[in-house]
């Protein structure tokens, strides 16, 4: 497999990650109204699945960690930063 396939396989579980993750906060909003509470429970319901495949395909769970949580983190970010502004 060449460089921009890996590239093409990387920007696709990034976009599905982004996707997945933000259907699930929109889910959580509903039950969990602390914004910190949201975060943490997307987090702990994909990081379960992803270290129970550890031993079976230890791809997913490396592609979670290098992709999926940078995005989760900068989605925290940007969801914190947005707070922090708003008037009181």
């Amino acid at each position: 497999m060449d460089v921009v396939g890996i590239g093409l396989i990387v920007a696709i579980g990034a976009v599905a990650f982004f996707v997945s993750f933000w259907l699930e906060l929109l889910i959580a909003g509903i039950f969990l109204k602390n914004l910190n509470n949201r975060y943490l429970a997307v987090l702990l319901l994909n990081l379960t699945p992803a270290l129970l495949a550890l031993a079976k395909s230890p791809g997913k769970t490396l592609t979670f960690v290098l992709v999926g949580l940078p995005i989760l983190g900068l989605m925290y970010w940007q969801a914190t930063k947005a707070t922090l502004k708003r008037p009181a």
